[in-house]
């Protein structure tokens, strides 16, 4: 067999489960990424990794972890972005040689999102009360910040 390209996808949510979320949506996992990466780092064929990627990122600590793989990769890596590669999946591909992309493609945005529902009203409808025990300063932040 010949010099070969190997071929990673990293399609959907980065997270460290498998599955995430209340549907269990399948997810990518640093696991699934590394263990592609050491095939292809092992494999004496392989020249270069092509990692494609539509993903809209996930989890910080996940997408670090791959993140810091990538970079011990000293094989060339391509990242190459069909619709989205942003917050954490950006994250992953800014330890690429290159980055190539669509126009028409969303890319970047680092940064840090997190939703909150506010049950509040409905909990007054039901009756539901709630206690909060915490320990830490700022363990309730966000609460503070909701009411």
């Amino acid at each position: 067999m010949g010099d070969s390209v190997y071929e990673i996808r990293l399609e959907g949510v980065i997270s460290a489960e498998k599955y995430s979320g209340l549907f269990g949506v399948v997810t990518v996992t640093p696991e699934k990424i590394i263990s592609q990466l050491d095939e292809a780092r092992k494999n004496p064929n392989v020249k270069a990794i092509l990692i494609r990627v539509n993903s809209p990122g996930g989890s910080a600590a996940a997408s670090q972890e791959i993140y810091e793989e990538l970079k011990k990769v000293e094989k060339p890596v391509v990242v190459s972005v069909s619709e989205v590669c942003v917050s954490g999946a950006y994250y992953v591909a800014s330890a690429a040689d290159r980055i190539i992309a669509n126009r028409s493609s969303s890319v970047g945005s680092i940064g840090v999102i997190m939703q909150i529902p506010n049950f509040e009203d409905l909990y007054e409808k039901l009756g539901i009360k709630y206690t909060t025990i915490k320990q830490g300063k700022f363990k309730t932040i966000i609460q503070l910040k909701l009411n």
